[in-house]
C-alpha cells in the first residue's frame, strides 16, 4: 500500500514528458498551419512586378498585411526576401529588420529553398521558442519566406498545472 502513492508519482512524472511533447507537436502542426495560410495570403497580394516580367515581394505591402494577419494571435512574423533580407517584422511598424540570423536560419533557408519546416529553439534563462516557415510562391517560383514564432508559456503553464494536480494527489 505504501509503494502505490509512489508508483503514482513516477506514473504523473512519466506522463507530464508525453504531454508537454504532445502540446509541444500540436503547437508546432498549429504554427505551420499558419505560415502556410500567410505565406498563401502574402503569395496573392503583396507581389509586385518589374519591367522585364519578374516577380518580387511588396514590403510596403506585406508589412501591414502581416499586421492584420497576426493581430488576433500571440506570434511573431517575419517575412524575408528571396535573398533573406527581412522585409516585413509584426512587431514593427515600418523599416527594414537585418538578414536571417542565428536560430531562425535553418528554418527560414528551408523555405527559401521551398520547403515547409517546423524548429524549436531553447531561451537563454529556460523555456523554448517555437517556429514555423512556409515559402512565399507565386506560380511554384519561391519569392520569399514567411516565419512564425511564438515563446511555450501556455504549455508550460499547462504541465504546471497538472503537476501541481499530481503533487496535490501525492499530498493527498
Amino acid at each position: 500500500m505504501n509503494v502505490l502513492p509512489l508508483a503514482l508519482l513516477v506514473a504523473g512524472i512519466l506522463y507530464l514528458d508525453e504531454y508537454r511533447e504532445g502540446l509541444i507537436e500540436s503547437e508546432l502542426a498549429a504554427l505551420e498551419t499558419q505560415a502556410e495560410i500567410f505565406a498563401g495570403a502574402l503569395g496573392e497580394g503583396a507581389i509586385g512586378t518589374r519591367p522585364d516580367g519578374t516577380q518580387f515581394l511588396l514590403p510596403g505591402v506585406a508589412r501591414p498585411m502581416l499586421r492584420r494577419l497576426t493581430a488576433p494571435t500571440r506570434t511573431r512574423a517575419r517575412v524575408f526576401a528571396v535573398d533573406g533580407i527581412a522585409i516585413a517584422d509584426s512587431r514593427f511598424l515600418s523599416g527594414q529588420g537585418g538578414a536571417v540570423q542565428g536560430r531562425d536560419l535553418p528554418v527560414a533557408s528551408k523555405a527559401l529553398d521551398g520547403t515547409t519546416g517546423t524548429a524549436r529553439w531553447s531561451i537563454p534563462g529556460g523555456g523554448i521558442r517555437l517556429g514555423a516557415a512556409a515559402p512565399i510562391q507565386r506560380f511554384k517560383q519561391v519569392l520569399g519566406a514567411v516565419l512564425l514564432t511564438s515563446t511555450a508559456e501556455e504549455i508550460e503553464a499547462a504541465v504546471r498545472a497538472v503537476r501541481f494536480d499530481i503533487l496535490k494527489v501525492f499530498a493527498g
